[in-house]
This record gives C-alpha cells, structure tokens and sequence, in this order.
C-alpha cells in the first residue's frame, strides 16, 4: 500500500469516531440541523416544495462535511458528492412521505414484534422444528 502525502493520516480510532458522529446527525437530525428544520407545530401535512427539499438537503450535506474528518471532506471527489447529494435527497423524498402521514396519540404501533421459543424434537432423521402454540 502506499502513502499518499497529500491525503492526511487518519487512524482507525478517529475514522470510527466521525463515522459515530455522522451517523447520529442522520439519526437525530432535529439536534444536528436545529437551525434549519422547522418546529413540529410548523410542519404541516402538505409535500413540501422542491426549494424546500433542496434547502433540507443542502442543510443535511453541509453537516455531513462538517462532521466528517478533517482533510477527509475536502479529498471528496465531485462525483462522490454527487452521490452523497444524491442519496440525500432520495433519504428526504422517503422522509417526506413519512411526515405527510399524520398520527395520533391513540394510534398503536404498526408492528409488535412478538418473540416465541422455537421447539425442536429428535427425531430419526434429526432436530425438526414443531411449531409453538398461538396464543
């Protein structure tokens, strides 16, 4: 492998470190972009516009550089940015649709995941899985 001196040295530690913290900006992006996403009671049930959109993914793109590595953003090629933009703004058109769906208090969750032991019986011609009993 060789060494590219204009590319500054990251270890692995500090690789996971940012990676950590770019991935908690997309987790928790009401704490990373406080400035830029309006407050819930702001939001309304119509699609946003695609000034809108746009300006949601430039917010977004920018805290992804911010966050990443020092000398590690700028050594982004333009296509790779592209794709980062791109991804970007397919993970909003998904996020849109999401807050376009209004709920209630009482509504219950869609999924309830619902853990059963499996039981399995020896038999001549091995384990076979039985089927626990429904409830």
């Amino acid at each position: 492998m060789t060494h590219n001196p204009k590319v500054p040295s990251v270890s692995r530690r500090d690789f996971a470190r940012h990676v950590a913290v770019a991935a908690t900006a997309f987790a928790l992006p009401e704490v990373a972009l406080a400035q830029t996403t309006p407050s819930p009671q702001a939001a309304s049930s119509q699609p946003e516009t695609p000034k809108e959109i746009a300006a949601e993914v430039e917010a977004k793109f920018s805290a992804v550089m911010k966050l990443t590595a020092p000398g590690v953003a700028g050594s982004f090629t333009t296509e790779q940015k592209d794709e980062i933009r791109r991804q970007l703004v397919s993970q909003v058109q998904g996020l849109q649709k999401l807050r376009a769906y209004t709920l209630d208090n009482g509504n219950a969750p869609a999924l309830i995941l619902h853990v059963e032991q499996a039981v399995f019986i020896e038999t001549s011609s091995g384990p076979t899985l039985v089927a626990p009993e429904s409830k």
